[in-house]
């Protein structure tokens, strides 16, 4: 099957499917996000990567069909497969393959007029900052001749911080940040796509929460920290830390520290609390 006639069948799906199941997908993960109608105009849509489900906090968003890249990981299982690909024909990056193949992928998808979703990070960001993006991104704007549109999503990794076993319970957040025409793409070079791309999808969780003070719940929200935090903050020791429920400790000195409810760190002797 084409590449059109798969985005036709995903779009009467997902109009369909959207705004019944966007509601109920919103409710259960707490998302707070104001419906964007991008337009007729093909775009490609970036975000920042700060959890599993944010191509479903993106769907929910963006009423519009869009291909998303994925992983190779989701299709292992054979019915799954069949499911995403019918459901959402996305674009698969397989790890054994050149990046040169996903890239045409999406160039090619771009130029027959069918939206595209990246997220240009690769993965889920491992400190709550937004991580590399490959300038390789802005290229393929400006090959593709489409619009960009550039999403920030806030939350997500303290809801489930990528060291984590056990999701938090508290609010995500979503918006477009900006809506870059096809004509504005034209008129831009392609490292003014690149720092603009940089600049809108740059969050960092903690500094943002800060500010917002919102909670993040969890029954054990420390354990596995030791996964990252493996050097002690106060002795030096490494590969002595353990965690349990909302404790951090050392087994070669007193040291011992807490996470509270808006993800921060507290102990005496530690220089940070992230």
């Amino acid at each position: 099957m084409s590449t059109k006639a798969g985005a036709k069948r995903c779009k009467v799906i997902w109009t369909t499917l959207v705004p019944v199941l966007g509601p109920i997908f919103a409710r259960m993960y707490d998302y707070h996000g104001t419906h964007y109608k991008p337009g007729k105009e093909t775009f490609l849509l970036v975000t920042n990567h700060t959890d599993n489900i944010d191509p479903g906090f993106l769907i929910v968003t963006v009423r519009d069909y869009f291909r998303f890249v994925a992983s190779d990981h989701i299709i292992e299982n054979h019915f799954i497969r069949r499911l995403v690909t019918f459901l959402a024909d996305p674009i698969i990056n397989h790890h054994d393959q050149d990046s040169d193949v996903v890239y045409q992928d999406m160039l090619d998808s771009l130029r027959s007029g069918v939206n595209v979703q990246l997220m240009p990070e690769a993965r889920t960001t491992d400190i709550g900052a937004t991580g590399y993006i490959s300038r390789r991104n802005a290229t393929l704007v400006k090959e593709a001749g489409c619009g960009l549109i550039t999403f920030h999503l806030k939350g997500g990794y303290l809801c489930d911080p990528r060291w984590a076993v056990e999701r938090r319970k508290g609010p995500v957040y979503g918006e477009v940040v900006h809506h870059y025409s096809a004509a504005e793409i034209a008129r831009m070079t392609e490292d003014e796509v690149y720092e603009a791309m940089c600049r809108d999808l740059q969050v960092n969780a903690y500094e943002e929460n800060r500010k917002l003070r919102m909670e993040y719940i969890a029954e054990h929200p420390a354990e596995h920290a030791e996964l990252v935090l493996y050097g002690c903050p106060k002795c030096g020791a490494v590969g002595r830390l353990h965690t349990k429920d909302e404790r951090l400790w050392c087994d070669c000195c007193d040291f011992i520290a807490t996470v509270d409810d808006f993800g921060f760190w507290h102990g005496e002797g530690m220089t940070f609390d992230t």
